[in-house]
């Protein structure tokens, strides 16, 4: 079976969803993948590498900050579809797949699924962004969408993306705002256990979920965790108060703590128990020598902590990552701060939290540990995916 499998930029997702493509290539699938150039790999006979053209995914995709709107976000993503278009429908009419294959943040597969009616086969790497789910969610924070003249030229700019994009391939293809971030395909499979979907009743019926991927082997050495390992993302744009608060906090400790900061955060490193590194790092290596983990929350780090066994402190920046924090808490893996109004002193009654209750936070953090070293998602998402191909083609 020939498959496409559009990307997108993003490290996260390529960590997890490469493997998984990588395995369907092994058991009988026949793979394009496509994304930006610097993600490029060494392909074989059933797995190659095609570039998107330049500049067609929009620079800014992630330069997100906790101001940052659904709106900005999905703007982003209809402008790349729009982008990329004309090349994806070339590039159908030359290969011509069996399935089209995307994260859920890919709305340009809708291009070639509504166009040409092959099934769409949407992975999530993240929970189900469900309308049901977060607009009450977001409406009981006081976080939805405020009906600014700002916020109306936003939405009015993605409905004319939507417009235009329709207008290209004279094809409806009936998208709203919140189908950008859902995605919602003829197939569905999440790489979380269902213990992170929150209100998974909502959504049980409509998505698979395969659980985290196996994909790391490493065994934790407990005498080599002693650092405290700080990393707020690098896709996001800096708060300087927030790392300043990082390093008020390190005064109280004679633990390491080693930081990643993202370019443009100015800091005020005074501690000699701090140490900075810029940008991306390796983070399983890091994390194989940290007791603890402050992190802003994402699925991907959520999963390294279990697998690494490092309690959590979540400083979430949008809110899926609360909510993240709100189930890490719930699950007795870590721990969460509210950015707005936390300070040093926040951070070292959290630190010293999970260090009076370390042996409890690695006895849950073991349990889920074992469940993913016994589970092999991959297998299992591929035989769903099979079963639901053989019920419609």
């Amino acid at each position: 079976m020939k498959a496409f499998f559009l990307s997108l930029p993003s490290i996260s997702v390529s960590n997890i969803l490469l493997p998984f493509i990588s395995y369907l290539a092994e058991n009988g699938f026949s793979v394009i993948y496509y994304n930006s150039t610097k993600f490029s790999f060494t392909t074989n006979s059933s797995l190659t590498f095609k570039p998107y053209p330049n500049g067609s995914i929009n620079e800014q995709l992630y330069n997100l900050d906790s101001s940052s709107s659904y709106f900005d976000l999905g703007e982003r993503l209809i402008e790349s579809a729009n982008n990329l278009a004309e090349f994806l429908l070339e590039e159908f009419e030359r290969e011509k797949p069996d399935v089209i294959i995307c994260p859920h943040l890919v709305c340009w597969g809708s291009i070639l699924t509504k166009t040409y009616g092959v099934p769409l086969i949407t992975l999530n790497t993240t929970f189900v962004l469900d309308r049901d789910i977060m607009l009450p969610y977001l409406s009981s924070k006081n976080k939805s969408i405020e009906p600014s003249f700002l916020q109306i030229i936003k939405a009015k700019r993605v409905k004319d993306q939507i417009d235009a994009l329709e207008k290209k391939i004279d094809v409806r293809l009936n998208l709203g705002l919140w189908d950008l971030y859902v995605n919602f395909g003829d197939i569905n499979v999440c790489f979380i256990p269902s213990d992170f979907q929150p209100e998974y009743q909502k959504v049980s019926n409509k998505y698979f979920f395969a659980g985290f991927p196996n994909r790391l082997k490493i065994t934790p050495q407990f005498k080599e965790k002693k650092s405290i390992y700080v990393s707020l993302g690098t896709i996001f744009k800096g708060n300087d108060d927030l790392y300043n608060s990082i390093n008020f906090a390190a005064s109280s400790f004679t633990s390491e703590f080693v930081v990643v900061a993202p370019k443009g955060v100015t800091m005020n490193i005074n501690q000699p128990n701090v140490k900075v590194l810029w940008n991306y790092t390796d983070q399983i290596k890091e994390l194989s020598k940290a007791k603890i983990f402050i992190s802003r929350g994402g699925m991907a780090s959520i999963y390294e902590s279990i697998i690494t066994l490092t309690p959590l402190i979540i400083v979430p920046a949008i809110p899926e990552q609360e909510i993240n924090g709100y189930k890490v808490e719930k699950l007795g893996i870590g721990t969460s701060l509210c950015e707005s109004t936390l300070n040093g002193s926040d951070f070292i009654d959290k630190i010293n939290l999970i260090e009076c209750n370390y042996e409890k936070f690695i006895r849950k953090l073991s349990k889920m540990r074992e469940d993913i070293l016994a589970t092999n998602s991959y297998s299992l998402a591929k035989n769903y995916i099979e079963s639901c191909l053989n019920k419609t083609m």
